[in-house]
C-alpha cells in the first residue's frame, strides 16, 4: 500500500458511528475562551480535556534480545528508536524474530528517549524497542491525535528527566492531557493539515529526484565534457576528457584560507558571522545566523575577507563537503571550519569549481584526505594540493550554464517547502488551539 493511500486511510480511522454537530465557527468569539491548557494555552470550552490513556491505548516498547535481530527480513521489521523515523512513516534496516512488543498498521510511534517527542506513523505491523511507545487511538481521530503531539513536542521534551539520557515514561504519557474537539472537527483539522504534509512531503520527493539527476549529468559532464571527447584515465578520478588539465588547486587561486580558529562571542545585533551550519550545496541556510562585533569582525577579515563570488568550501563538521559560491550581499566573517576559495577566474570560473567540488566522485576523493584524531578536518595546505579537473575556459562556462537550470530548480523547490513547512507551522497553532475553526466551506 502506497504512503499517501495509508494516511488517507489514517484520515479516516475511527470515522465510522461518530455522530456529532457539525462546527460551522470561524474564528472564536470571547465566550469560547473559557479554558486554559498547560502546554498550549486558550482552547474553546466547547472542547473537552481528556487525559491520553482516555483516548488511545499505550503501550511501551520492550527490546527482544539480540540473538532475535536480523538485517534479512526475518519476522517483524524492529525499531529502537527514532533513528529510522523519516517524514510520515519509519524505515527498516533490522528485523526481529521474536518481537516482545508489536506495533500495528496506524499506530503512532513516540520517542520516549533522547530525543524525546519525535513522532511517526507505523505503515505495517512492526515490533518496538525500549526506545519509544505505540499510542494506539481508541474513540479519536488518529491523524488528529498525531498532529496534536506534534504541536507539543517541545514541551514533551521538557517533560523529560534522567541525569544518562532524557526519557518519558508510560505513567506521564498516560495523564498528558489532551484538548478534544468534537470528532468532526478532529477529522477536518486532520485533513486540513495532512494535505499540507502531502505538499512538503511531494516536494521533497521532487528535490531529491533533482539531486539525482543533477548528479548523473555531472558524471557525464566530468567524465566526457560538453562535445563528449575523447578520453583519458586518470588515477583516482578515471575517465575525464583527453584535453583537459589537471593542476593543483592552489595553483589556480589567488588565495585559500579559513576563518578564525577562535569563535567570537556572539552578539544579538552586528556583523554577520557564518559557519558550516550556513552553507548548503544549495544555498546558504541563514535561519541560525549568527552576529558578532565589529571589532572581530574586522579582526577576522583583516587575514579572511570573502568577497562576492568567492568559493566557500566547508573543511570540517558534520557538513564537511559543502560547497557553495558567495552570493549573499553582506559583509560577514568565517568560522575556520569554512574555507575561502579565491580562484584565478582568467583559469578558473567560481560556479565551475563549485560544480566539480559538488559531484559525488570528486567529493569523495576530496574527503578522503581528512585527518584527525579528535574531529576529522581538511586543512588548507591538502585543499591546496588537491588536483582538480580544469577545462578550456569557454567549455567551463558551458558546464555551468547546464548545471545552472538543475542548481536553480534544487533551490527553488527547497524555498517552496520552506514556504510550505512555514505555512504547516502557522496552521498548527492556529487549528490545534481553536484559534481558527473549521467548516466545511473553508475546507
Amino acid at each position: 500500500m502506497s504512503d499517501d493511500a495509508t494516511l488517507n486511510e489514517f484520515v479516516d480511522a475511527n470515522d465510522t458511528n461518530q455522530q456529532d454537530s457539525e462546527v460551522t465557527e470561524h474564528g472564536r468569539s470571547e465566550e469560547d475562551l473559557a479554558q486554559e491548557l498547560f502546554g498550549i494555552g486558550e482552547i474553546p470550552k466547547t472542547w473537552s480535556i481528556e487525559p491520553l490513556s482516555e483516548s488511545a491505548n499505550i503501550i511501551a516498547g520492550n527490546s527482544p534480545p539480540s540473538s532475535t535481530y536480523n538485517e534479512v527480513g526475518d519476522g517483524l521489521p524492529f525499531f529502537q528508536g527514532n533513528s529510522e523515523f523519516n517524514h510520515f512513516h519509519p524505515e527498516a534496516d533490522t528485523w526481529c524474530s521474536d518481537p516482545r512488543k508489536v506495533a500495528e498498521t496506524n499506530d503512532i510511534l513516540i520517542s520516549i528517549r533522547a530525543p524525546v517527542g519525535d513522532l511517526n506513523i507505523a505503515n505495517q505491523r512492526c515490533c518496538i524497542g525500549r526506545g519509544l511507545a505505540a499510542l494506539r487511538p481508541d474513540d479519536m481521530n488518529g491523524l488528529y491525535l498525531f498532529y496534536h503531539l506534534s504541536e507539543r513536542g517541545a514541551w514533551l521534551s521538557r517533560l523529560a528527566t534522567g541525569s544518562t539520557f532524557k526519557s518519558i515514561t508510560k505513567g506521564d504519557l498516560q495523564h498528558l492531557d489532551i484538548p478534544v474537539p468534537p470528532f468532526s472537527e478532529q477529522r477536518k483539522i486532520a485533513t486540513v493539515l495532512h494535505t499540507v504534509d502531502q505538499a512538503i512531503q511531494k516536494t521533497g520527493e521532487i528535490i531529491e529526484r533533482t539531486k539525482r539527476l543533477e548528479q548523473g549529468l555531472m558524471q557525464d559532464l566530468f567524465r566526457k565534457g560538453v562535445q563528449q571527447s575523447e578520453t583519458k584515465e586518470l588515477r583516482r578520478i578515471g575517465e575525464v576528457p583527453q584535453h583537459w588539465e589537471v593542476v593543483s588547486l592552489g595553483d589556480v587561486c589567488s588565495e585559500i584560507t579559513d576563518g578564525t580558529h577562535k569563535s567570537p562571542p556572539t552578539i544579538d545585533d552586528g556583523y554577520p558571522y557564518v559557519t558550516s551550519q550556513n552553507v548548503r550545496d544549495w544555498g546558504f541556510d541563514l535561519d541560525d545566523l549568527k552576529y558578532i562585533s565589529e571589532e572581530d569582525h574586522e579582526r577576522i577579515t583583516s587575514r579572511c575577507n570573502p568577497e562576492p563570488n568567492d568559493v566557500l568550501y566547508v573543511k570540517d563538521g558534520a557538513n564537511t563537503g559543502n560547497v557553495n559560491v558567495n552570493t549573499l550581499d553582506f559583509e560577514f566573517s568565517l568560522l575556520s571550519s569554512v574555507a575561502l576559495i579565491k580562484p584565478d577566474r582568467n583559469r578558473l570560473k567560481p560556479w565551475f569549481l563549485k560544480y566539480l567540488l559538488s559531484w559525488s566522485k570528486f567529493r569523495q576523493l576530496v574527503l578522503s584526505q581528512m585527518s584527525g584524531t579528535g574531529i576529522s578536518r581538511l586543512t588548507i595546505s591538502k585543499l591546496e594540493k588537491t588536483d582538480i579537473l580544469l577545462p578550456p575556459i569557454e567549455e567551463q562556462e558551458r558546464i555551468v550554464e547546464i548545471l545552472d537550470t538543475y542548481y536553480q530548480h534544487h533551490s527553488n523547490q527547497r524555498d517552496y517547502r520552506d514556504q510550505l513547512k512555514y505555512l504547516k507551522q502557522g496552521l498548527m497553532q492556529d487549528l490545534l488551539s481553536g484559534e481558527v475553526r473549521t467548516t466545511d466551506i473553508e475546507i
